[in-house]
Protein backbone atom coordinates (compact mmCIF):
# COMPACT_ATOMS: atom_id res chain seq x y z
CA UNK A 1 0.00 0.00 0.00
CA UNK A 2 1.49 3.35 -1.10
CA UNK A 3 1.16 6.26 1.26
CA UNK A 4 1.97 9.91 0.67
CA UNK A 5 5.13 9.50 2.74
CA UNK A 6 6.34 6.70 0.40
CA UNK A 7 6.12 9.11 -2.55
CA UNK A 8 8.38 11.77 -1.02
CA UNK A 9 11.79 11.98 -2.65
CA UNK A 10 14.43 11.96 0.07
CA UNK A 11 17.75 13.62 -0.62
CA UNK A 12 20.97 12.54 1.06
CA UNK A 13 23.17 15.30 2.49
CA UNK A 14 26.78 14.76 3.61
CA UNK A 15 28.02 17.35 6.09
CA UNK A 16 31.73 17.87 6.80
CA UNK A 17 33.13 14.80 5.03
CA UNK A 18 36.72 14.71 3.76
CA UNK A 19 38.96 12.08 2.16
CA UNK A 20 38.63 8.49 3.37
CA UNK A 21 35.73 9.38 5.62
CA UNK A 22 33.81 10.53 2.53
CA UNK A 23 34.69 7.36 0.60
CA UNK A 24 33.49 5.18 3.49
CA UNK A 25 30.20 7.07 3.67
CA UNK A 26 29.65 6.64 -0.08
CA UNK A 27 30.08 2.86 0.33
CA UNK A 28 27.26 2.84 2.88
CA UNK A 29 24.88 5.56 1.63
CA UNK A 30 25.79 5.88 -2.06
CA UNK A 31 26.62 9.20 -3.70
CA UNK A 32 25.07 12.13 -1.82
CA UNK A 33 22.67 14.53 -3.49
CA UNK A 34 24.30 17.43 -1.62
CA UNK A 35 27.70 17.96 -0.01
CA UNK A 36 28.03 20.65 2.65
CA UNK A 37 31.55 21.57 3.83
CA UNK A 38 30.31 22.37 7.34
CA UNK A 39 27.10 22.25 9.39
CA UNK A 40 25.96 25.85 9.07
CA UNK A 41 22.78 27.82 8.49
CA UNK A 42 23.41 27.95 4.77
CA UNK A 43 23.06 24.15 4.49
CA UNK A 44 19.41 24.40 5.58
CA UNK A 45 18.55 26.33 2.43
CA UNK A 46 18.86 22.97 0.64
CA UNK A 47 17.83 20.57 3.43
CA UNK A 48 14.21 19.51 3.91
CA UNK A 49 14.55 18.78 7.62
CA UNK A 50 11.39 16.64 7.73
CA UNK A 51 12.19 14.39 4.78
CA UNK A 52 15.88 14.39 3.85
CA UNK A 53 18.61 12.16 5.24
CA UNK A 54 21.48 14.08 6.83
CA UNK A 55 24.78 12.27 7.42
CA UNK A 56 27.33 13.99 9.65
CA UNK A 57 31.07 13.38 9.46
CA UNK A 58 32.96 12.54 12.65
CA UNK A 59 33.84 16.11 13.61
CA UNK A 60 30.44 17.63 12.79
CA UNK A 61 27.60 17.57 15.32
CA UNK A 62 23.88 17.89 14.61
CA UNK A 63 23.38 20.09 17.66
CA UNK A 64 26.14 22.60 16.80
CA UNK A 65 25.96 25.04 13.89
CA UNK A 66 29.33 26.21 12.64
CA UNK A 67 30.08 29.91 12.69
CA UNK A 68 32.17 29.32 9.58
CA UNK A 69 31.23 31.82 6.90
CA UNK A 70 32.31 31.92 3.33
CA UNK A 71 30.93 33.67 0.32
CA UNK A 72 28.58 31.51 -1.72
CA UNK A 73 28.27 32.82 -5.25
CA UNK A 74 25.02 30.91 -5.79
CA UNK A 75 23.38 32.99 -3.03
CA UNK A 76 24.58 36.25 -4.55
CA UNK A 77 23.12 35.78 -8.02
CA UNK A 78 26.54 34.59 -9.21
CA UNK A 79 28.07 38.01 -8.54
CA UNK A 80 31.62 37.70 -7.26
CA UNK A 81 31.68 40.59 -4.78
CA UNK A 82 31.47 43.17 -7.55
CA UNK A 83 34.25 41.59 -9.60
CA UNK A 84 33.68 40.63 -13.20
Amino acid sequence: MDTEKDKIERMVHFIGFRGDEYNSAVKIWGQPDFIHPVHDRRAYIEIDIENDIIIFAGKERPDILSKYRREYTDMKGNKLNGRK
